[in-house]
């Protein structure tokens, strides 16, 4: 799991456990720390701190990723388009080409589009 990447072990805190302030100096260590590992976070703007949080401690760090040591290889993980879910996605990052594009290949009716209520300035990948 991506948690056995760091030494020691990175373990965090059940969500629930947690006030506010101290998930919000959580996360955003931890953030740092899977920036460190070379974890990019992406589409992250509709979450919560706690929503993110949550899926940080539920999904990324139990999560089954072969880590490959190389100084410009970065693992990106979409918070957006989990699953085969693209409601999200459409909602809040595609752009108006984008979601023509998926409108055409799959049909159906586009969520109407939305501002990311959380905006963040995460670590990015230098290009």
């Amino acid at each position: 799991p991506i948690s056995r990447w760091f030494e020691p072990e990175l373990r965090l805190p059940p969500p629930q456990t947690l006030d506010d302030e101290r998930l919000h100096d959580l996360l955003w260590d931890t953030i740092q720390k899977l920036f460190d590992k070379r974890i990019v976070l992406e589409f992250t703007d509709h979450l919560s701190d706690r929503q993110l949080y949550s899926l940080i401690y539920r999904d990324i760090l139990p999560s089954q990723e072969k880590k490959i040591d190389s100084s410009d290889r970065y693992l990106h993980w979409d918070c957006a388009s989990l699953g085969e879910d693209m409601e999200t996605w459409l909602r809040y990052y595609a752009t108006e080409e984008e979601r023509c594009d998926w409108s055409d290949e799959w049909g159906g009716p586009l969520p109407p589009t939305e501002v990311p209520p959380y905006p963040r300035q995460l670590p990015r990948r230098p290009l």
